[in-house]
C-alpha cells in the first residue's frame, strides 16, 4: 500500500494544480513543449494559464464529489476547465488530455478522502467509481469540452464521432456514458484506455518518481521517456500513422535502454531526439505521452512527492 500526504481536499487540488505546470515546465521532453520550446501557437505560458484556471473548477467538483452517486458532475468539471483555461490565453488547445485524467484522478482524491481511506489504491478506486457513476450527461459535457479545445489529431470514428456539430447531442440522447464513450475509443487513445482500465500507466509514471528523494526536473524527464520508450503515442499515432509512432518509440527506448540515465551522452540523445521531433511541425508530437506524466505527477504528489 501507497500512503496519501493530504490534509484534505484543498491538498488534493493543489496538486492538480501543480502537476501540469511541473510537466510543462520540465525540459527537455522530446517533441513537447517546455520554457525554451514552443509550438507556432501554444507557448509555456499558455499551459501554465490552463494549469491556473483548473482552481475553480476543481473547487466545484470538490464539493459535489462526496454526495449523491451520479451527481459529482465529471464531464462538467471537465467542460469548465478547458473553458476557463480558454478565458487565460490566446494560444491553442493545451490540456484536453491532461483534464480528462487529473480531473477524475483530484475527484477520486477528495472521495477516497472522505472515506477516511488515505491509500494511493483507495484513490485509483475512488476514481473508478467516480467514473462508472457518470452519466451520459457527463458525455454531453465531455464532448463539448472537446470541441471547444478543438484538439489537433482527433480524427473521426463512425460511432459517436466527437467532430460531428451534434455530437454532444448525440451521446446524450443515445445514453452514451463516458465509460462506454471512452471504451469505444481506447485502441486509438491511451488517455481514454487510463480511464477505461484504472490509469495503469499513470501509476506506472508515479512509480517511477517516486523511487526519487525529491521532485526535481531530471526526474520528470527521465519518467517520461521511460514512458515513451514503452508503447507508440497515440497522439503521434493519429496524426503521422502507425510507423512514425513506432519509429519516436524505438528511437526513445534506445536512450533509454543503451545509455546511462542523466549522463552526457544520455543528456545528448534526449536533445537530439527533441530537436527531431520538432522538424515538421508538431505532427511528432508525444503529446498524450505528456498527458500521462501529468497524471503521474499528481499521484506521486498526492503520495509526497515534492519538488
Amino acid at each position: 500500500m501507497t500512503d496519501l500526504i493530504l490534509e484534505g481536499p484543498d491538498d488534493a487540488i493543489t496538486a492538480a494544480l501543480l502537476a501540469p505546470a511541473i510537466e510543462v515546465s520540465a525540459h527537455p521532453k522530446p517533441g513537447n513543449v517546455s520554457p525554451v520550446a514552443s509550438f507556432p501557437d501554444i507557448t509555456h505560458a499558455h499551459f501554465l494559464a490552463s494549469a491556473s484556471a483548473l482552481h475553480g473548477p476543481l473547487h466545484r467538483l470538490a464539493s459535489r464529489a462526496t454526495g449523491e452517486p451520479s451527481a459529482a458532475g465529471l464531464g462538467l468539471a471537465m467542460e469548465e476547465a478547458v473553458l476557463q483555461g480558454g478565458r487565460w490565453h490566446h494560444g491553442g488547445n493545451t490540456l484536453l488530455g491532461t483534464i480528462f485524467l487529473i480531473v477524475p484522478l483530484a475527484a477520486g482524491a477528495v472521495r477516497t478522502l472522505a472515506l477516511d481511506d488515505r491509500t494511493l489504491e483507495g484513490l485509483i478506486s475512488a476514481t473508478g467509481e467516480l467514473m462508472r457513476e457518470a452519466t451520459s450527461e457527463d458525455t454531453g459535457a465531455i464532448y463539448r469540452a472537446i470541441a471547444a479545445a478543438s484538439p489537433g489529431g482527433l480524427g473521426r470514428t463512425e460511432r459517436w464521432d466527437a467532430t460531428a456539430s451534434d455530437a454532444a447531442e448525440q451521446v446524450v440522447s443515445q445514453g452514451v456514458t463516458p465509460l462506454i464513450a471512452f471504451g469505444e475509443a481506447v485502441s486509438r487513445d491511451d488517455v481514454a484506455r487510463e480511464l477505461v482500465e484504472g490509469f495503469p500507466r499513470s501509476r506506472r509514471c508515479c512509480s517511477l518518481l517516486l523511487e526519487r528523494e525529491r521532485l526535481e526536473p531530471e526526474a520528470v524527464v527521465l519518467a517520461y521517456m521511460e514512458l515513451l520508450a514503452e508503447r507508440p503515442d497515440s497522439l503521434i499515432r493519429r496524426k503521422g500513422g502507425d510507423e512514425v509512432a513506432r519509429e519516436v518509440m524505438l528511437a526513445a527506448r534506445s536512450i533509454v535502454t543503451g545509455l546511462e540515465p542523466l549522463s552526457v551522452d544520455w543528456w545528448h540523445a534526449v536533445r537530439s531526439l527533441d530537436d527531431e521531433l520538432r522538424r515538421d511541425g508538431n505532427r511528432r508530437n508525444p503529446g498524450t505521452t505528456a498527458d500521462i506524466t501529468a497524471a503521474g505527477l499528481f499521484l506521486a504528489l498526492c503520495c509526497g512527492l515534492r519538488p
